[in-house]
């Protein structure tokens, strides 16, 4: 199931950020390896659609991320 969010924190030369959960209000981290490459150019205030997992630690994760299709 899809998450709706925005990615809040982007740090491009170390290749992680950070999403808030638009329904939790929560922060997710994320990789820039798990962006869709095809489809977004990762910014600040993008609203994107995502996958959560948990680490071994319980820590959210963002996974498979692409834009949102919701404007």
């Amino acid at each position: 199931m899809s998450v709706l969010g925005k990615i809040v924190d982007l740090d491009v030369g170390h290749g992680y950020g950070f999403i808030r959960d638009e329904n939790k209000s929560e922060m997710i981290f994320f990789h820039v390896r798990d962006l869709d490459k095809t489809t977004i150019k990762p910014h600040v205030n993008e609203l994107v659609e995502f996958d959560i997992e948990s680490d071994l630690n319980g820590c959210l994760l963002a996974l498979n991320i692409s834009p949102s299709l919701m404007k």
